[in-house]
């Protein structure tokens, strides 16, 4: 009995080190997919700029999401799982954006700078992967 308890312990403490390595690879890669949009941008319009550069940050955020997720499913044998997980997590992305831009349409500059600037737009859609990734890994876990 204790061994089981041991095991489930340690699988838990494993699935929390894999969600702070999505969320960090996620960030890193995302950041990476938007500057390095910089470097390929040739549109003169700054709204057709805007929506490309975050489009390839959030797929880049999905990127590395994945890879990591990809890591934690092969560890705790879910490989089957990845298309689904990724589809969950660009739900979860789309989901947290339109969250996002409700309270940007609510709160309109009604935030400090830095909340409506940084956190919002980079960690909501974050958060959004990160939950839909891991969305059918925690469901299964609890039935």
């Amino acid at each position: 009995m204790q061994v089981c308890y041991l095991w489930t312990n340690d699988l838990q403490k494993l699935k929390r080190v894999f969600i702070i390595l999505e969320f960090l690879a996620g960030f890193i890669f995302g950041v990476l997919g938007g500057y390095a949009f910089s470097f390929f941008d040739r549109y003169n319009s700054l709204d057709t700029s805007i929506v490309l550069a975050f489009t390839s940050a959030f797929i880049a955020l999905l990127t590395g999401v994945g890879i990591i997720g990809f890591i934690h499913l092969k560890k705790i044998g879910r490989a089957r799982y990845f298309a689904q997980s990724v589809a969950f997590s660009f739900l979860g992305l789309v989901v947290f954006v339109v969250w996002y831009i409700l309270i940007e349409l609510v709160t309109y500059q009604a935030l400090p700078y830095y909340i409506g600037s940084f956190l919002l737009p980079i960690i909501l859609p974050l958060t959004g992967a990160v939950l839909g990734f891991n969305f059918k890994i925690f469901r299964s876990a609890s039935q």
